[in-house]
């Protein structure tokens, strides 16, 4: 069975305490511990991390507990432990607003805003970063998930705005590959929108003209109705010319009507068809 992440971390702690060779790291200078961490941080190595910085935090006069707050949250966040990221981070910004990383703080909440699809308060952060970090070599990371943020709620005109801005702006940017290619599928959907649109209005267009031609049929059925008509008040229907008249517009309208009800039963069954693949 798969360890939970709470398991494997105590297993890990356990047996870094039974047999790891830095067990003297505990009386070391706090500096030593911290760098520690970070080092493990940057190998991908986030157990280890979280022991180190967790160590610090242990020490009630530890003159890095804010350092230790922001890296364990980071490396909480870089582990998936979103639930534990959240808290140490939120203690991090509430406690020590004069760390020199508490602005890079709201970047990472604004990364576990948007992982918690809280999409526009995790914008409304990554803005708040951008505003006091534009030179952050996370701005442009923060751009990007403003995008990412807006291409979620379905504002994909604006969120291709900003993928623009990441590869005009900030082509070094780590995020540069992936804003690329949010256009490539955007480029796709707005070109499948606008096939389906084309589609919609042809089909409009075609039952328009069916709507039209319906219209100029009953129009020439009244025509010859009322012609028939006029023939019989003015000549009384009597006359072989007039019979032989009244039958070629009877015929006329006969051929018609039943044209016309060809017609509307077939634009029938192509509206259901379309409704049941709906």
């Amino acid at each position: 069975m798969i360890l939970q992440f709470k398991e494997k971390l105590v297993l890990f702690f356990l047996s870094f305490l039974f047999f790891s060779p830095f067990l003297a790291f505990s009386n070391e200078d706090n500096t030593v511990l911290f760098e520690k961490g970070k080092t493990y941080y940057s190998n991908g190595k986030y157990l280890e991390a979280l022991y180190f910085f967790n160590e610090l935090l242990d020490q009630s006069e530890s003159n890095l507990a804010g350092d230790a707050y922001f890296w364990s949250a980071k490396s909480y966040l870089a582990a998936g432990e979103i639930e534990n990221a959240e808290k140490n981070l939120e203690i991090f910004l509430l406690n020590y607003p004069r760390n020199l990383n508490y602005n890079e703080g709201f970047y990472y909440k604004g990364r576990i805003l948007f992982i918690q699809q809280e999409y526009d308060k995790s914008i409304e952060l990554f803005n708040r970063f951008i505003r006091s970090n534009p030179f952050s070599p996370f701005t442009s990371n923060a751009y990007y998930w403003i995008g990412e943020c807006l291409y979620n709620t379905g504002n994909f005109t604006q969120a291709q705005a900003i993928y623009e801005k990441i590869i005009r702006e900030y082509p070094a940017s780590f995020k540069l590959e992936a804003a690329q290619y949010k256009i490539s599928l955007l480029d796709y959907r707005f070109r499948e929108e606008e096939l389906l649109r084309l589609i919609r209005w042809s089909h409009e267009e075609s039952m328009r003209t069916i709507e039209d031609y319906r219209n100029r049929e009953k129009n020439y059925i009244q025509t010859i109705k009322a012609y028939q008509k006029r023939i019989i008040e003015l000549e009384g229907g009597d006359s072989v010319a007039s019979q032989d008249t009244l039958k070629r517009l009877n015929d006329a309208a006969l051929q018609l009507e039943e044209y016309l009800k060809k017609q509307e039963d077939k634009s029938a069954t192509v509206e259901t068809d379309e409704d049941e693949t709906q």
